[in-house]
C-alpha cells in the first residue's frame, strides 16, 4: 500500500467532520434568521415625578368633583355627610365643596351640621353671607349669644332681607338690651346694628322677636320685683320680731340674776338670824347671858326688815317675768315663721329667671329665598339594597370622636367653654351617629350661657 495515500478511516473522518460542519452552518443559519425576523420589544416608559403628581391631582379632583355632585344631589342627608367626610379628606378647605355641603344641609333641614363648613366660608369670599348666618344660628342654638348677636350682625352685613336672620336677630337684640351683664360687642357690629336700624322698625320678623323677648323680660322683672317685695316686707318684720324678742330675753335674763341674788341674800339672813336666836340663849357659868338681848333683838329686827323687802322684790320681780315667757315663745315661733318666708323668698328669686329658652325661637337661614325648617332628631342612616356606589364609605369614628370629646372635657375644666362649644360641633357634625355624639350633646346643654 502507498503511503502517500490516505487510508479509508482517514477519508471517512473527513466526510463526518465535512457534514457535521454543513449542519451546524444550517442551524445557526436558520437561528440567525429567526432572530433576525423577531421585532425588539420596547421597554416600557417611565413617568416623571411632576408628571406622576400631575395625574394624581387630576384624579384627586376629579373625585372631588363626583363627591360634591353627590351632595347636590342626593337627597339622603347621612349620604350627603358620608360624601363630604370623604371629599373633606382631599381638600377640606374647598370652597365649592364647602358651599354645597353648607347649601345642601340647609335644604334638607340639617343645619347645625353645617357649622364647620360655615366656619371655613366665613373666612373666604363664597356665601361668606350664608355662613355667617348659619354661626349666628348655631351658636345661638347651643347658648352663646354673644358669639351669636356678632355672627348675626355680620350676616345682616351681607343679606338683611332674608327674615330669618331678621328674627334672629331681633330676638338677640332684645336680648343684648335687656341682659344684666351685656356682653362686650365691636365696634363693627355696632355701626352695622346702628346702619340698619331703620330698616329693623320696618321688618316685621325682627320687630315681633324683640317684642316678645322684651316681653318676656318685662314679665319676669314684673314677678321679680313682686318677689323683693315680699321679701322686704318679711326681712322687715323678721327683724322686728327678732329685737323685741332678744330685748326680752335680755330683761329676763336680768331678772333673773336679780332673782338669783336676793334668793342668796335671804338665805344669808335666815342664817343670821337663826344665829341671833341661837345666841339668845347662850349663858355663861353663872348664868348670865353671854350677849346683849336688847342688840340681839334689834338687829333681829332689822333682819326681818330686810328679810321681808327681799321677798317683796322677789314677788315684784316674779310678777314681771311671768307674762314675758309667754311672749318669749310667740315671737321666737314668729320669728322662726318669718325666717321661713324669707328663705322661701330667697330660693324663688333664685329660681326666677328669664325664661328666655321658652321664648326664642331660632331659624335657619334661607337658601336662594327658600326657608327650610330644622328637621327633628339626628340624620337617619339609610340601608340600601345594593351596593353602595364608591363615593358612599362609612368607617369607624368612634375612637376620633372620643378623643375630641376628651379634649372638650378638658377646655370647660380650664374655663374655655367656647373653645369646647367648637370641638362638641365639629364632633356632631363629622360624627353625628357615634354614641360620643349623644354625650356630646348631653356636655353641650351643660355649658350655660352668660
Amino acid at each position: 500500500m502507498n503511503s502517500s495515500q490516505p487510508d479509508a478511516w482517514e477519508i471517512d473522518m473527513s466526510r463526518s467532520v465535512h457534514i457535521v460542519a454543513s449542519c451546524l452552518a444550517v442551524i445557526f443559519g436558520v437561528v440567525g434568521v429567526v432572530t433576525a425576523a423577531a421585532p425588539a420589544t420596547a421597554p416600557a416608559p417611565t413617568l416623571s415625578k411632576a408628571q406622576a403628581k400631575a395625574a394624581a391631582d387630576a384624579a384627586a379632583v376629579k373625585k372631588l368633583a363626583a363627591y360634591i355632585q353627590v351632595i347636590k344631589t342626593s337627597k339622603d342627608p347621612s349620604v350627603v355627610l358620608r360624601a363630604y367626610t370623604r371629599a373633606s379628606s382631599l381638600d377640606r378647605m374647598n370652597m365649592q365643596l364647602n358651599s354645597a355641603y353648607m347649601r345642601r344641609m340647609l335644604q334638607l333641614g340639617r343645619p347645625q351640621a353645617a357649622y364647620v363648613s360655615a366656619k371655613i366660608l366665613s373666612t373666604q369670599d363664597v356665601d361668606a353671607g350664608l355662613a355667617w348666618a348659619m354661626i349666628g344660628y348655631t351658636t345661638g342654638r347651643s347658648g352663646n349669644y354673644r358669639e351669636s348677636i356678632i355672627a348675626t350682625a355680620r350676616a345682616l352685613e351681607f343679606n338683611s332681607d332674608d327674615e330669618s336672620i331678621m328674627n334672629n336677630a331681633g330676638q338677640m337684640a332684645a336680648w343684648f338690651d335687656n341682659a344684666k351683664f351685656p356682653p362686650k360687642v365691636g365696634d363693627r357690629e355696632k355701626r352695622i346694628m346702628a346702619r340698619l336700624a331703620p330698616k329693623f322698625k320696618k321688618s316685621k320678623a325682627y320687630t315681633d322677636a324683640y317684642k316678645r323677648v322684651s316681653t318676656m323680660y318685662a314679665t319676669c322683672k314684673q314677678d321679680r320685683s313682686g318677689v323683693e317685695t315680699r321679701l322686704l316686707n318679711a326681712q322687715k318684720e323678721y327683724n322686728k320680731v327678732r329685737t323685741s324678742e332678744l330685748t326680752m330675753r335680755a330683761t329676763l335674763k336680768r331678772l333673773g340674776s336679780q332673782f338669783h341674788q336676793l334668793s342668796a341674800r335671804l338665805k344669808k339672813i335666815e342664817k343670821d338670824i337663826r344665829q341671833n336666836r341661837n345666841n339668845l340663849n347662850l349663858r355663861d357659868e353663872h348664868g348670865r347671858q353671854v350677849y346683849d338681848t336688847r342688840a340681839i333683838l334689834a338687829e333681829n329686827s332689822r333682819l326681818e326688815k330686810e328679810r321681808d323687802a327681799a321677798k317683796k322684790k322677789q314677788d315684784e320681780l316674779k310678777k314681771e317675768a311671768t307674762p314675758l315667757g309667754p311672749k318669749v315663745r310667740l315671737a321666737e315661733a314668729k320669728g322662726k315663721m318669718l325666717r321661713k318666708e324669707v328663705s322661701e323668698c330667697n330660693i324663688a328669686l333664685k329660681k326666677l329667671k328669664p325664661a328666655i329658652l321658652k321664648v326664642l325661637r331660632w331659624d335657619p337661614p334661607s337658601v336662594d329665598g327658600v326657608f327650610t325648617e330644622e328637621a327633628p332628631g339626628a340624620p337617619k342612616v339609610s340601608n340600601p339594597t345594593t351596593k353602595p356606589a364608591p363615593t358612599i364609605m362609612t368607617t369607624d369614628d368612634e375612637a376620633k370622636a372620643a378623643k375630641r370629646y376628651k379634649m372638650a372635657k378638658l377646655y370647660i375644666s380650664n374655663d374655655k367653654d367656647q373653645r369646647a362649644r367648637e370641638i362638641i360641633l365639629e364632633i356632631l357634625t363629622k360624627y353625628p351617629k357615634t354614641k360620643t355624639a349623644t354625650q356630646a350633646r348631653e356636655l353641650l346643654k351643660s355649658i350655660s350661657p352668660q
